[in-house]
């Protein structure tokens, strides 16, 4: 963690209604951006980079095969994130080096490159 141990995900307020409000063009570009997708979507765009990050580490070994499987979260999202990046789940995948299978729900570790 940077920042002496605290860690967010805090990103500052666009105050963009009002004429004259001094956002640059980048933040101006952001709230739009922002304001383009509904609550809906951005919690399903939450969902999937919340089962980005476990995949991410469970290969960094931060996180076990277990515990991903148990996680009601992960279970519910996978099969979506997976056909979202087109990774078909009737077949062996590799991830970071890291092999895995998908069947009936759970996901198991086959094996490791070197």
């Amino acid at each position: 963690m940077t920042g002496g141990g605290f860690n967010s995900n805090f990103s500052p307020m666009f105050q963009g209604s009002a004429p004259g409000t001094g956002l640059t063009p980048e933040q101006a570009a952001a709230l739009k951006r922002h304001r383009s997708y509904s609550q809906a979507e951005r919690q399903e765009a939450n969902e999937l980079v919340a089962v980005f990050m476990s995949l991410s580490m469970l290969t960094e070994g931060k996180q076990s095969v277990d515990s991903v499987n148990n996680d009601a979260m992960f279970a519910q999202h996978f099969p979506k994130f997976a056909e979202e990046i087109g990774l078909d789940l009737s077949q062996p995948f590799t991830i970071n080096g890291k092999s895995f299978t998908y069947s009936q729900g759970t996901l198991q570790m086959t094996a490791t490159e070197d």
